[in-house]
């Protein structure tokens, strides 16, 4: 627990600092307090509220209360699940405005569909987005629930100075080169019963895994952490049971990646001509051209069936 006088430190520092006062330090600032590590940076489009976003986190963390690292991961998911729902209600109802005037004469929601429909059908694809992304949401919320019926390995961590320290280095997992086994690309396979022993905590080397992991302009640092909290959540008993988490940090931290591409792809995509036509010309062209937001949305669904499934392993792992 942080002492008074380290408290008193703090706070007598922070009051020699004057904040942010440019525009785009105070938009980087207003991030800060946002709880989800992983799918914070750069999901907010540059027409959302990044202050918004963290006050929903704030009040979707205070409801369901996250105890664990993992619990954390499922919360997170949660919030970027609700905040891209919420997107695509609002690009529905721009949409159907766009669409609701052709050849000069406006009409009502029913002449918007028809031509929406006979151009590019892009009210039908949000629907299939809509209702994909409540499926995410369901199965994330009953995942949460299961974490939170087993008996925890570890203490609520309430401040930065009380997380556990990293546990010494051991056997590494994946081929030669450090990266991980193919396994990460199908269904996890079961533990053999007896592989389990007892033996010094296994996790894989930082230093050759992120090389794998984590991209050139992505934070080297909040990987490594991330990956040693969820570590120090599940305790593995040997190297078998350590080859369950790193899979599934690996698709946490992926899920986080594949909601900034979502939200590069709308900024990629929303001028025109010249002109910042928002989420409907984002859309309308992503439909038009290549159809990425589809093909993205297909590619989400396989890593977090991918990650529901390590996760049922892991539970059950941890059971016996």
């Amino acid at each position: 627990m942080t002492s008074h006088r380290k408290r008193n430190a703090n706070r007598a520092s922070a009051a020699l600092s004057t904040g942010p006062r440019t525009a785009p330090g105070k938009r980087v600032a207003s991030r800060n307090a946002i709880q989800h590590g992983l799918f914070a940076r750069d999901t907010c489009l540059h027409d959302e509220d990044p202050e918004e976003l963290q006050a929903f986190s704030a009040r979707i963390h205070a409801d369901l209360q996250p105890q664990s690292p993992t619990e954390m991961l499922c919360v997170e998911l949660i919030v970027d699940t609700c905040w891209r729902l919420k997107r695509c209600v609002k690009a529905d109802t721009k949409i159907l405005e766009w669409y609701r005037t052709h050849d000069g004469v406006r009409g009502d929601a029913a002449r918007a569909l028809a031509n929406d429909l006979s151009q590019l059908a892009c009210l039908p694809q949000l629907s299939r987005y809509a209702t994909t992304f409540v499926r995410r949401l369901t199965k994330a919320l009953a995942e949460l629930k299961k974490l939170k019926a087993r008996p925890s390995s570890q203490p609520a961590i309430t401040d930065p100075d009380e997380a556990p320290p990293p546990r010494p280095e051991a056997e590494t997992f994946g081929g030669p080169d450090g990266c991980p086994q193919p396994t990460l690309q199908g269904q996890p396979t079961s533990v053999p019963e007896g592989h389990l022993e007892d033996s010094p905590h296994s996790r894989p080397s930082p230093s050759r895994l992120d090389e794998c992991a984590v991209l050139f302009d992505e934070d080297r640092g909040q990987f490594q952490h991330y990956r040693e909290r969820l570590f120090a959540d599940w305790t593995p008993r040997g190297p078998a049971h350590a080859s369950l988490v790193e899979p599934f940090a690996l698709a946490g931290w992926t899920l986080g990646r594949l909601s900034r591409i979502e939200a590069g792809l709308f900024e990629h995509y929303r001028f025109k001509g010249g002109v910042d036509g928002g989420l409907v010309t984002a859309f309308a062209q992503d439909r038009f051209e290549l159809d990425c937001f589809s093909i993205l949305s297909q590619i989400e669904n396989q890593l977090q069936n991918r990650l529901w499934r390590l996760l049922e392993v892991l539970l059950a792992v941890s059971d016996n």
